[in-house]
């Protein structure tokens, strides 16, 4: 006999997807990727900006000249040997020394948007054009000449100065062969993180210029 007013079963795999799209779109996911490093709390940048203020504050017209800028590189938390490009990032003022306000500017810019040494690095160096995600050769270049001028374990070759073009250009040379894999003449940030240049940067120049010897 036929069966009347029976309601049919509801289909399973229909409901079942119908609940997996609902949660699908309440479900809250979050971001895993940063190509710019993951942001640090707050609270450590505006320390880093206050304690900026406080320093430039001490110096006349908040101008910090060049003899005296590592103290700013302490204060941002970064190497020493990064203490050319910082100074470079920021135009100087007619007496050759950084204007606080712009470089805290710089800063602030920087750390809006970089938030590893990787990709602030990057930023440093090329003065923070954000056109620019990568290092060229030349940028290299004042900052391996201040090692040379500054660390006591280079002293006898601020002697020789004739050897400084050819032991810049070695060490850049260097550089690029260990990181820019892309053979491109441009180390990215993703390069960057990809090597250990960050943590050995003192190290490859002294072994470019035992590799200058040897040649």
């Amino acid at each position: 006999a036929k069966l009347v007013g029976r309601q049919s079963l509801p289909n399973i795999h229909t409901t079942l997807q119908r609940h997996l799209k609902s949660s699908a779109k309440n479900a809250y996911i979050p971001q895993f990727f940063f190509p710019h490093g993951k942001p640090p709390p707050a609270i450590q940048t505006e320390t880093t900006l206050q304690r900026l203020e406080q320093t430039f504050s001490r110096f006349e017209d908040f101008h910090v000249p060049r003899d005296k800028f590592h103290i700013i590189v302490t204060m941002c938390q970064v190497p020493l040997y990064w203490r050319v490009p910082l100074f470079m990032a920021t135009p100087l003022s007619p007496t050759g020394a950084v204007d606080g306000n712009k470089f805290i500017d710089f800063w602030r810019r920087m750390t809006t948007f970089c938030h590893d040494s990787a990709s602030r690095f990057v930023y440093i160096m090329s003065r923070g054009n954000p056109s620019r995600s990568y290092i060229l050769p030349e940028d290299f270049a004042p900052l391996i000449q201040d090692v040379v001028d500054t660390h006591p374990g280079l002293a006898f070759l601020k002697e020789a100065s004739e050897f400084h073009s050819r032991y810049v250009h070695t060490v850049i040379s260097r550089i690029y062969y260990a990181v820019n894999r892309s053979w491109t003449g441009k180390i990215t940030t993703a390069e960057l993180r990809r090597s250990n240049l960050l943590d050995v940067s003192i190290l490859i120049l002294f072994l470019g210029f035992k590799y200058l010897i040897m040649r």
